[in-house]
């Protein structure tokens, strides 16, 4: 799995390298003293002994080298020492966090130029992202059963959460050029065409919203979720492996849903929409040469039931048995195996259920139960009014969306 992670965090961190490995050798004169800061860093932690030091010296002679995976590399194995060590998870991502900090004053010594300080800035927060992640992989990989509920979610978040944001700016950049264009023409023909790429990039702009709602952390003091609205976004989630990548298979699989009227659920909706996308892309693995999968909602008494049926492969009793067990897995690399698991923690946390049924080539029927939210009014927002015209200050780090503001009022004028 560490090996994937490397990979990934390379790629999507390929951009900086250029200016890290600038840094890396303009720094070099004063290297002894961030290496200091960082022992003395660790030193605080009362942790167990670990080379942390060395693991950033490493890293920086791999930046010097432009060679950026072996950089990251240097990290990953630190967290597998470290895991070992048994330092604690939250420490090991503080540490790594610290030392990001305490990079500042180093920073402005290697740039008296500011022009080049953004850049710069930029490419260490991506830097210390990718350290964050994989140093979270080391763990999971040493020691799964002990860390999986911590790890998890921030390990897929941050390596899915740069892509949501760069594709974000992309389609604004695309959708605010073409509504400008829509208001300069009136030629029906342009007309036609534009407002089929808006509507494209605003397809694909829901879809990296509900993305991004996915990814946003769990730690909410609104525990009332939406169970239709939640299983309605859990399916468009999924959409590219239900329907794209089998349609690309020469398969059809087919997502219907039958939802009752029912009240929200005492559960937090971010940890309700995590269980529902890992139970459909089972469903989806259990389809290989597609079928069905039914979506189903109804209420019991003080409970709202949720179903989620697949007429595909199944499982045997024993494969049932161990569902819930954290890194169990049928499925082989790069699965983790902490669908199941995660499914199980959310479902105890918030009082819920779930059950299975299942027959080798009969397909799985999966029942969870959760608590009707006690309080439904609460945790709604008022909508919005309008109350006066104002300026707007536009702020953002990607030029083609901050470019649109001086674009429209161009076009205004």
């Amino acid at each position: 799995m560490l090996d994937h992670i490397l990979d990934q965090i390379t790629d999507q961190t390929h951009d900086h390298l250029s200016v890290l490995t600038e840094f890396a050798v303009r720094s070099e004169p004063f290297a002894n003293e961030m290496f200091r800061a960082w022992n003395e860093i660790y030193r605080a932690t009362q942790a167990p002994p670990t080379a942390f030091e060395e693991a950033f010296r490493a890293f920086f002679s791999a930046l010097k080298q432009a060679n950026l995976r072996e950089a990251y590399t240097a990290f990953g194995t630190w967290g597998i020492e470290a895991a070992r060590a048994r330092v604690e998870y939250d420490t090991a991502l503080q540490l790594v966090r610290d030392s990001q900090r305490a990079l500042l004053p180093f920073v402005l010594r290697a740039y008296d130029d500011a022009p080049h300080l953004p850049l710069l800035l930029d490419a260490l927060s991506a830097a210390f992202d990718a350290l964050v992640t994989v140093t979270s992989a080391a763990y999971l990989t040493v020691a799964p059963e002990r860390w999986v509920d911590r790890v998890a979610t921030h390990t897929v978040g941050q390596l899915t959460g740069g892509a949501a944001h760069a594709l974000n700016n992309l389609l604004a950049a695309i959708l605010g050029r073409t509504q400008l264009l829509l208001a300069q023409t009136s030629d029906a023909g342009m007309r036609e065409e534009l407002e089929a790429i808006q509507n494209t990039a605003a397809v694909g702009a829901r879809m990296v919203r509900r993305l991004q709602d996915y990814l946003q952390s769990a730690e909410t003091t609104n525990t009332i979720a939406d169970v239709n609205a939640l299983l309605r976004d859990a399916a468009e989630l999924t959409r590219f492996m239900w329907r794209d990548q089998a349609e690309a298979r020469g398969v059809v699989i087919d997502v219907v849903k039958d939802f009752a009227d029912v009240p929200p659920a005492q559960i937090t909706a971010s940890a309700l929409r995590q269980v529902f996308v890992a139970l459909i892309l089972n469903a989806v693995e259990a389809l290989p040469n597609g079928g069905l999968i039914t979506l189903r909602t109804e209420r019991k008494g003080d409970r709202v039931i949720i179903t989620i049926v697949d007429n595909g492969v199944g499982m045997s009793d024993e494969t049932r048995a161990q569902l819930g067990k954290a890194s169990f897995t049928t499925k082989g690399a790069p699965h983790l195996g902490m669908g199941w698991h995660i499914v199980t923690k959310t479902l105890q946390q918030f009082q819920g259920t779930w059950s299975v049924e299942s027959k080798v080539g009969r397909g799985t029927t999966v029942t969870l139960t959760l608590p009707i939210a006690k309080t439904a009014g609460r945790g709604i927002k008022p909508p919005m009014t309008t109350t006066r015209a104002a300026n707007i200050l536009v702020i953002d780090n990607e030029p083609s969306v901050l470019s649109l503001g001086a674009i429209a009022q161009i076009a205004r004028a």
